[in-house]
């Protein structure tokens, strides 16, 4: 499923190139009540925090809802159960999918390891302001 069926998702991505690869079954749970099952993955693009550069995320997501046609029935449902009003015949998929989507986002994507950019950063390339502060203490005992 592309990415860019997506809106709300999409506008979080540095790119909304790639698709969600889906795996979802259906079980009917009870007469007229069907459970979602299955899972979403996908590489997504997003941009470091730390280095402002393009990186790759991958995400997952386990999928395990309850359709139900009411809010009483949603009301019904056991507080450890997901559960979602379908009122149609047809069920969205970006809205059973894209809140979940949107948070297993990083809130700020970093690199796994360290970014390109700060690694090149040598002992001899920072500031240290109180380097020769010991010097002087010395200086000073001395005199």
């Amino acid at each position: 499923m592309p990415l860019s069926r997506f809106p709300r998702f999409r506008g979080l991505l540095a790119s909304e190139r790639g698709n969600i690869d889906l795996t979802l079954h259906f079980e009917e749970v009870q007469a007229g009540i069907a459970t979602v099952v299955g899972s979403a993955c996908a590489s997504v693009a997003l941009i470091c925090q730390n280095c402002l550069e393009l990186m790759t995320f991958k995400l997952a997501i386990d999928v395990n809802v309850r359709l139900v046609k009411t809010e009483t029935e949603l009301q019904a449902l056991s507080p450890n159960v997901d559960g979602m009003v379908v009122e149609s015949p047809k069920l969205s998929l970006t809205e059973l999918l894209e809140d979940d989507l949107i948070l297993v986002l990083p809130m700020a994507p970093k690199h796994e390891a360290p970014c390109s950019e700060l690694a090149r950063v040598t002992e001899t390339d920072r500031r240290r302001p109180f380097a020769d502060l010991s010097k002087l203490l010395l200086k000073r005992e001395n005199d």
